[in-house]
């Protein structure tokens, strides 16, 4: 007796997150080759990197007084 396959199955076995923290959308089969849902979302996390690496001198302190605009 052969198994169908149904399509909603499989893009759920090969479904992972957006690469981008901030982001819960999930990431089809179709678009496996991609990390991010979106440009937005591969944009917004590339800012979030380049952030926490020139923020990584700092204290906490600092960084949340920077963070909170304060």
């Amino acid at each position: 007796m052969a198994m169908e396959a149904n399509t909603t199955d499989l893009d759920t076995v090969h479904a992972f997150s957006c690469g981008n923290p901030l982001c819960a959308e999930t990431i089809s089969r179709t678009r496996s080759w991609h990390r991010f849902c979106s440009d937005d979302c591969k944009q917004q996390a590339s800012i979030i990197r380049r952030a926490a690496a020139l923020l990584n001198v700092l204290a906490d302190a600092e960084v949340l007084k920077i963070v909170r605009g304060g």
